[in-house]
């Protein structure tokens, strides 16, 4: 047991207060011997001391330990109490047997004094009998309270009490109260993880807020711009947009302010995404005002190596985007292109091809490439 730890004595101390006889008996265990040895040296009389002890923990019961004194020098202050209470009570009952007149016969004072001599003589008898050192072994041994003893007065305490007895043995509860100790500890972490859970439970399940509104400025190309605001208890974890599968550009102008600036028609779906990976979505139509695909300006050959086109569009060219194919469905890619001519550059087909050219606005051209 862990007698110096003072949470662990206010624990028990509670525990006692609540009607435990096995806490009670646990600050029983650990105190009662170094109370009973006090007793002894003070009253030298196993029954006296006996009293003693029990007349301490009947009054440690009645009264409330101060926060700053450890329990067994505060049971051994009310020990001082109870002993200095016998003491003076026995010094006047012997003061006043001194004090009582004596009226006795002649012939009793005979008797008396044949007696003292016979008691005297079976004194000298015995003392000659004990050695010195076997009479001083014999009061340490007294002054040791044995385990049988313990016991019963244990018993006769909580029984004085009013409480039910303990359950557990004085020589085990080092083991029980070490492993309710161990076993409170444990259903106060469980509950704390419980708390923390019921604490953080909803905010793994809020989902973060968002408006979309288009802005009356279009960019450059006339391609419109969409502002997000965001709030949420939890930081934001991303903020996504795409139409068809393609991902659509997303800028984060503030902390909680997004633009989103496609570059296609269609269905654009707009997602906010918390830290808690809890999200939320928006779809919105874009339709522009540019409906023309891109216009051919003119075509370059270069002998029998290369096709080159030259094109322009308003919306802006989406040059990733370009791709052939010929009669057996493969992809032809082109060789090259230059955004600032609008050139895209074909190697020269053995074959038909044809070529899908689209704008960032969705808008494609169709073009075929004859050998």
């Amino acid at each position: 047991m862990r007698r110096h730890d003072p949470e662990y004595i206010r624990e028990l101390i509670d525990e006692w207060r609540e009607g435990d006889a096995n806490a009670f008996a646990a600050i029983y265990a650990v105190t009662c011997r170094k109370i009973y040895e006090h007793a002894y040296r003070r009253l030298s009389d196993i029954y006296l001391t006996q009293d003693a002890v029990t007349e301490t923990y009947l009054r440690a019961g009645e009264k409330e330990k101060p926060a700053d004194i450890p329990m067994l020098r505060w049971l051994l202050e009310i020990t001082d109490g109870v002993c200095d209470k016998i003491l003076r009570y026995n010094g006047d009952a012997a003061e006043k047997r001194e004090s009582a007149p004596e009226q006795r016969e002649d012939g009793e004072e005979k008797r008396k004094s044949g007696v003292e001599q016979t008691g005297d003589a079976a004194e000298m008898k015995e003392s000659a009998s004990v050695p010195a050192g076997d009479a001083d072994k014999n009061r340490v041994a007294m002054a040791v309270l044995d385990d049988d003893t313990a016991e019963q007065m244990l018993y006769n305490i909580l029984d004085t009490l009013g409480m039910e007895q303990n359950t557990v043995p004085l020589q085990n509860l080092d083991i029980y109260m070490g492993y309710r100790k161990q076993r409170s500890r444990l259903m106060i972490l469980v509950v704390g993880i419980m708390a923390a859970i019921i604490i953080l439970l909803p905010l793994l399940l809020i989902r973060p807020n968002m408006t979309m509104e288009k802005t009356s400025n279009a960019d450059e190309a006339g391609r419109p711009v969409y502002t997000v605001h965001v709030s949420s208890i939890l930081e934001i974890y991303s903020v996504t947009a795409e139409i068809g599968g393609d991902q659509m550009p997303v800028y984060q102008e503030g902390a909680s302010v997004y633009t989103v600036r496609p570059t296609r028609n269609g269905s654009m779906k707009i997602t906010v995404t918390g830290e808690n990976r809890r999200r939320v979505s928006t779809s919105v139509l874009v339709d522009t005002k540019d409906t023309k695909p891109p216009e051919l300006v003119r075509r370059k050959t270069d002998g029998r190596d290369a096709v080159t086109l030259f094109l322009t569009d308003n919306s802006g060219i989406d040059y990733d985007r370009i791709s052939g194919s010929d009669e057996k469905g493969r992809t032809i890619e082109p060789v090259s292109w230059e955004e600032s001519t609008g050139a895209v550059t074909f190697a020269y087909p053995s074959e038909k091809i044809e070529v899908s050219i689209p704008d960032r606005t969705g808008n494609v051209l169709r073009l075929i490439l004859n050998p």
